[in-house]
């Protein structure tokens, strides 16, 4: 396949060059990458839309005894590329350019600027080596080299986090965040408090803590504030996914470093890689079927989390993570997404003939405003946790 683009981050360029007929950069923007594939929906006659409005402003002003040879040079054009003829079609393109600046003094500006713009595009997409052009499995080979690219950086980057040590943290009894709104809130729990006790009993243990909430329909807890203890509740905890949650978190302390060998990297980092995808899988299907909102987080949530990931050891983690949801996410069977070239890809193969560009960029339009509202939608979650001074759930 012709490549005319292929860039680490995304545009504009900080740095790039040529090398043949691709040219390489990196992007100002550190996300995935681009690659700008030639072709990737089938052009068609109709799309010299531009080009034949230029030949009929023409007509109407060529003198009398001159001979019209843009709209002969216009219908080969449309013909070629109907039929899908990749020779004829970049000759035919070729005549009519040549056809349009011959009449340039008697067309105006604007459509010749359009006009030489579908030039460009259409001759493009009828290269040769256009994607649309290529067997079905070199089509979606190509296409999942991206995600399968995030995925592999994502195992290395795991990789080298076990490998380097992992730190140890282990949950405390002292709370660290209290959700607005919740039965810890209105039972009086603050940050800062250490529970000592629950339902008047003395504990240190912080998974009996949660087993003991999660089993009881009212909760007293007895917790230790500036040197002195008393009594809060009792609270009625709220149900979520099944069990029963006052809204609090508990702090962590670091406990030494875990050290591992490269064997044992890898594997835990293939262990993580699926546990990851399991759960991301697990989340968009409670999203869809029971509205569970707790475990979306867009670009606000991210910067949020990987600042706490920094002063905890965990950066590199949450950066695999971020590699890893880039692939899942790009492989939804969306338009513009990897996985909607895929799916049109399969679509096309049973069609028997590739679908019309109008198709593609009217199905891309439906995804994009899906992304959009998306967007919103995550970045008001998103907020909402940081004046709620909650995090999203395991």
């Amino acid at each position: 396949m012709r490549v005319t683009k292929f860039y680490v981050g995304f545009p504009p360029a900080v740095v790039k060059r040529s090398y043949g007929e691709t040219e390489y950069g990196i992007g100002l923007i550190p996300l995935g990458g681009f690659v700008r594939i030639v072709g990737m929906g089938r052009p068609r006659g109709r799309d010299l839309h531009s080009c034949g409005e230029a030949a009929e402003k023409a007509a109407e002003r060529r003198p009398p005894d001159q001979a019209d040879r843009l709209t002969p040079a216009l219908e080969r054009a449309h013909l070629t590329l109907d039929a899908g003829d990749a020779a004829g079609s970049a000759e035919a393109l070729e005549l009519l350019s040549e056809a349009i600046e011959r009449d340039v003094d008697l067309i105006d500006e604007e459509r010749v600027a359009w006009c030489r713009k579908e030039l460009k595009r259409v001759s493009e997409d009828a290269d040769a080596r256009a994607y649309w052009r290529m067997p079905t499995w070199r089509r979606i080979a190509a296409i999942l080299a991206g995600p399968a690219a995030n995925v592999i950086a994502a195992f290395v980057l795991l990789t080298i986090f076990y490998a380097l040590g992992v730190p140890n943290y282990e949950p405390t009894t002292t709370v660290s965040q209290v959700q607005v709104n919740s039965p810890a809130q209105r039972m009086g729990l603050q940050p800062g408090d250490v529970v000592v006790g629950i339902q008047g009993r003395p504990v240190n243990d912080v998974q009996k803590l949660r087993s003991t909430i999660e089993k009881s329909p009212t909760v007293t807890l007895r917790v230790r504030r500036a040197g002195a203890e008393r009594t809060l509740g009792p609270a009625t905890p709220r149900k979520q996914d099944g069990r029963r949650l006052l809204g609090f978190v508990f702090d962590v302390h670091r406990n030494g470093t875990l050290h591992f060998g490269p064997v044992r990297s890898a594997h835990l980092a293939s262990t993580e890689l699926w546990l990851v995808t399991k759960g991301t899988g697990e989340a968009l299907r409670n999203l869809v079927i029971r509205g569970d909102r707790s475990n979306v987080q867009g670009v606000v949530g991210i910067v949020r989390e990987q600042s706490t990931a920094v002063g905890q050891g965990l950066y590199l983690e949450q950066l695999a993570w971020l590699s890893l949801s880039l692939a899942l996410f790009n492989l939804l069977p969306f338009l513009p997404l990897d996985g909607g070239h895929i799916l049109f890809a399969l679509i096309e193969r049973l069609r028997r003939k590739p679908l019309s560009r109008e198709i593609y960029e009217r199905v891309s339009l439906v995804g994009i405003s899906v992304f959009v509202l998306l967007f919103l939608f995550v970045l008001q979650q998103d907020v909402g946790r940081i004046l709620d001074n909650a995090r999203p759930g395991p």
